[in-house]
């Protein structure tokens, strides 16, 4: 059987406590019943928070890695374009000092 958090739209179904449907009679219904049933939400609740927590850290520790990837790589796309760009101005070999000749 798939836990709760597992399933896909399950966060979505009401809950017991929040549709307010129990299966005893609200006059026969004790407090301590309803201090069960508000535990077991609160415990359940803290689980997810701390589930969804780690993940949010995990996702910012990927995207940073990702943007720094990002970077590194336009970095470097820059700079072989600069090379390129500079090649193709310069002539190739050592540049010679021209001399008139007089006949």
């Amino acid at each position: 059987m798939k836990k709760q958090v597992l399933i896909h739209g399950a966060r979505d179904v009401k809950t017991i406590h929040s549709a307010g449907i129990r299966s005893i009679p609200k006059s026969q219904r004790s407090m301590y019943l309803d201090l069960f049933i508000l535990s077991q939400e609160r415990d359940r609740m803290d689980k997810e928070h701390m589930v969804v927590s780690k993940r949010h850290r995990l996702l910012g520790k990927q995207l940073s890695s990702v943007n720094r990837r990002l970077d590194k790589l336009q970095d470097e796309l820059v700079r072989e374009r600069e090379l390129k760009q500079g090649q193709l101005g310069k002539p190739f070999g050592k540049v010679r000092k021209k001399m008139k000749i007089k006949y």
